[in-house]
């Protein structure tokens, strides 16, 4: 994480995954694209496997300026 940013946290279920990039269709009704870190400690892989139960997860990332995506650093299977 970069000194000085602030992570967030969104809710919701993996719907595309594609590399390190996936979609998450939000507890709010948003869908959000995110640029899986490298230092996060699941990879791509592990997304498509969320994605293929269609679990509900949490996201914790930053907003980058000049970046369409945010970047995600921790993502959790909810099991609640």
């Amino acid at each position: 994480m970069r000194a000085g940013c602030s992570v967030k946290a969104a809710a919701g279920i993996v719907t595309v995954v594609q590399e390190q990039r996936f979609l998450l269709a939000a507890d709010d009704g948003s869908t959000r694209l995110f640029i899986l870190t490298h230092k996060a400690p699941i990879e791509g892989r592990d997304l498509q496997g969320l994605r293929g139960r269609g679990a509900r997860v949490e996201v914790h990332y930053e907003d980058v300026p000049d970046l369409a995506a945010h970047v995600a650093y921790r993502i959790y299977e909810r099991t609640a």
